[in-house]
């Protein structure tokens, strides 16, 4: 194992278990966001994990499963160790042959999952993962798969000048599906205004029609799965067992949204945990 260390800065969403930390100082946000159980068919030479990652997102990645190439010979997500780094026609030459890998938008830069440790990325693209085999037909007599689970990390901040709305709800963080499992747990305070009072993640009780969600607590932790979704309330903890909608996760404090510079007078800090836990599908040509 080793650390790839990548410079500049700027999430991507786990089930029962929460994992890692997040947190929000006045419009800065620290989000950790576990996704579980992607499915990783050794079938497939382009696996499309739903994550998109930005630069300075740090992402942690592991699995669990076993896939077969040919000869039964089960193999785990670290391929043929003692074969070092594949040649011929494998689709991924620095990588264990039968290895996990994963890459960024462009497929050249890509990783050995099992020798990256934390992996801090330096661009903006859509995390893609597979299983180091031959190009092309050779994929398709592969057996098994993996089930892996990503952990990013994303510094960002909220800004919302005036009344934008948009700009208060910042950048999703995670692509949320129809039947995943969802949960938060949220820790620490946010004062409404410099110097004022400090609250909670379930903030105060009492609806205002200025705010960004009116029926919901000031300056409570708040979410929303799409651009037109409708809010919720994350608060300290919530547990939801399956989604009943698809789309992009956004988090905020609910504030008056019709108040200018509502948004950048908060300050506190928030620590709130992000997970999610896609239900596991049937690989194509399961290991019996």
């Amino acid at each position: 194992m080793f650390t790839k260390k990548i410079f500049t800065f700027f999430v991507i969403a786990l089930f029962a278990i929460i994992c890692g930390v997040s947190e929000i100082n006045a419009q800065t946000v620290e989000a950790v966001i576990t996704v579980k159980d992607i499915t990783v068919d050794a079938t497939s030479e382009m696996v499309d994990t739903g994550i998109v990652v930005m630069p300075g997102d740090r992402i942690d990645v592991s699995a669990e499963g076993s896939t077969q190439h040919g000869a039964n010979v089960n193999w785990t997500y670290e391929g043929d160790k003692a074969k070092g780094d594949a040649n011929g026609q494998f689709a991924f030459q620095k990588a264990n042959q039968f290895a996990l890998v994963g890459w960024i938008g462009d497929r050249k830069n890509y990783f050995q999952v099992s020798k990256m440790g934390s992996y801090e990325n330096g661009k903006s693209g859509t995390l893609y993962m597979a299983i180091n085999d031959w190009s092309g037909k050779h994929y398709a007599n592969n057996k098994g798969g993996l089930f892996v689970t990503v952990k990013v990390t994303r510094y960002y901040e909220i800004k919302a000048e005036g009344t934008d709305a948009t700009a208060a709800w910042g950048t999703g963080l995670v692509m949320i599906n129809e039947g995943d499992a969802f949960a938060t747990d949220a820790s620490g305070n946010v004062a409404y205004w410099k110097g004022g009072d400090p609250r909670d993640p379930d903030g105060k009780a009492g609806s205002m029609a200025t705010l960004l969600a009116p029926q919901i607590n000031q300056s409570a932790l708040i979410a929303k799965v799409g651009d037109n979704g409708n809010p919720f309330k994350l608060g300290k903890k919530l547990y939801l067992p399956k989604m009943d909608q698809s789309g992009w996760l956004y988090v905020t404090v609910n504030d008056e949204i019709q108040k200018t510079g509502a948004y950048t007078n908060n300050e506190g800090k928030l620590s709130v945990n992000i997970a999610v836990r896609q239900p596991r599908k049937t690989f194509k040509n399961p290991v019996k």
